[in-house]
Order: C-alpha cells, then structure tokens, then sequence
C-alpha cells in the first residue's frame, strides 16, 4: 500500500503564505549537518534601525489564522466579532519575559512558510494564562518531499547556548519517555485544526498520527527548532546604508553560525537518540525587548504598565 496515499494535498492546509518569511526575513544561510539543517535569518533594516516592529506587524497579522481554525473564523464573522480581539485571548495576559507562546507562534510561521508542513493541531488550554508542557507545535505532511511528523521546539533565550542546550535537552525527553510521542500525537488527534475535511481525510490524519500504524511508521519524525536570542552582531553591523548593513551582519551571522554548528553537532553526538533536526536562528538587539513589543502590539498596552512595580 503506497505510504502517502494523495488523499490530501498537504501545502493547501497551510494556513500561512509561502512569502511570509521572504518578505519578513532575510536569510543568511543554509547548512547541512549529518542529522539536520541549520538556517540563519535576521529582520529586516529600515533607515539604519533593526527593524522589530516591521516583524512584529508581519507577526500580528498572521495571529488569527494560527489559533482559529476555519469554522470558528466564520462563525465569529457572522456574529460580528472582531477576529484578532478573539484570537488574542489565546495569549494569556501574563508576564511576557515567562510566556512561551510567541516563540510558538513564530515556530509555526516559519514550519509552514518555509517547510510548507501544516501545523496540526495547537496547545489549547481552558486558561489562556496557563503555560503547558510538551512540544511547541505538532506538523504533519511532507518534508523536503519525504512524509514526516514534525515536533518542534521553540526558545526564546538572552544566551544562544542555553537556548540550544535547553531544546535537546526537551526534545531528548521525547525519547526518554516512550509514551511521549504517543502522548503528542494523542493531542494532535483530539485537537485537529482541520474540522472542513472529509471523513476519510480525517481518518487519514488520525491513521498518521496514530504510534505504530502503517501509516504512521512511513513517516520519518523531524525537530524543527526555533532559537531567537541576543547577538552582539545586530549591534555590530556597521554600514552607510540598510544595504551595507545587511551586508555587514552576514558576514558576523556566518561566523557565528559556524561555531553554532559545531555545538549543535557536538550536542547531537551527546544526546543520540535525537535523529533529525532543523534549526531556525533569529538574533535580537534584545530579546526582553522583543517580549515586550509583542505583548504590546497583541495586547494594547504594556506588561509594565500594566505592573508599575516593574517599572
């Protein structure tokens, strides 16, 4: 039995645009390893200034379709609901600097723009302020044309190290426990985004994320991870122009993607089980800036003043 019956176009899921990461990111580069890849991408410049807003916009604009699947979207149109006020309630109104849903939200734009494999299902809690254990995200499709689970990761660190070391050291949990991944997947069932498909296509996607099934043993299960952190090189771009900026900052990304390189390989040797992984790197002039940003641009208003106490 072939194992990837065409019952269902896997790209045509996605619900995020093949360009979204081409028009909000520039990509630095693309590195085989022997277990994965590693790529490297920053913002944009605009007028000499890294530009976070720009990239937090391009965020913003994609929050609907990540937590509402189709039929909600509809069903809150024909009541006359503002769409993003809805979906914002997704992410809880608690202290950004702890709050581990927008490496997510970033983790999914990516995996679909760039990978093109549709997110599955998302972690759904009954309290939007509730921060919930396991994967960042659960993909399923076809990845570099071969079938495929993806189980990411996402971190969102000052220190890029810690950041690489803390994802092995959650994904190495998948294979310490053997009923991780069935636990996942159980999820991934129960939560499907995808309630416009037919019965049979349905069927198809619980068959592929049931451990142990035919269909489910056909698919390779890949990693990709997000690593968003504080690098020096954003600050140390120097040039007249965005252009000689850019410039400037791929010639500090390169350098510094080759000693991630040599951590993340030295970390696949020291954690075995983990097989396949796909890196995604985004520095920040300051990560507990970039926090703030966005909790502001979803929310309206600032976690600070929200907490004068933190002022």
């Amino acid at each position: 039995m072939n194992s990837d019956k065409p019952i269902i176009n896997w790209e045509e899921l996605s619900t995020v645009k093949d360009t979204w990461a081409l028009t909000s990111l520039i990509s630095y580069e693309l590195l085989d390893i022997a277990d994965g890849k590693i790529r490297a991408y920053s913002l944009n410049y605009k007028n000499l200034n890294y530009n976070v807003q720009e990239f937090i916009e391009s965020i913003k604009q994609n929050i609907t379709s990540y937590v509402l699947n189709q039929r909600a979207i509809d069903a809150e149109e024909r009541a006359g609901k503002d769409l993003f006020l809805t979906a914002s309630k997704y992410f809880g109104k608690i202290n950004p600097q702890k709050d581990g849903k927008f490496g997510e939200l970033i983790l999914y734009l990516l995996i679909e723009s760039v990978l093109r494999v549709p997110m599955i299902a998302l972690k759904l809690t009954s309290s939007p302020n509730d921060q919930v254990k396991g994967s960042d995200g659960i993909f399923c499709g076809n990845y570099l044309s071969r079938p495929a689970i993806l189980i990411g990761e996402a971190k969102v660190y000052k220190k890029i190290n810690p950041a690489i070391n803390s994802a092995f050291r959650s994904l190495n949990r998948f294979y310490q426990n053997q009923d991780a991944l069935d636990n996942e997947c159980l999820v991934a069932r129960q939560s499907s985004r995808y309630d416009c498909l037919s019965n049979e296509q349905m069927d198809y996607i619980y068959d592929c994320l049931t451990i142990g099934s035919e269909f489910n043993l056909a698919r390779e299960v890949i990693h990709p991870v997000l690593i968003i952190y504080d690098s020096a090189s954003v600050v140390e771009a120097k040039g007249a122009d965005d252009n000689e900026l850019i410039s400037h900052l791929k010639c500090l990304i390169h350098e510094s993607t080759v000693q991630h390189e040599a951590y993340i390989v030295s970390l696949l040797e020291k954690f075995s089980a983990i097989r396949s992984v796909d890196f995604f790197f985004i520095p920040m002039e300051s990560v507990d800036v970039f926090r703030n940003a966005v909790f502001k641009a979803i929310h309206g208003f600032s976690w600070q003043n929200r907490n004068p106490r933190l002022k």
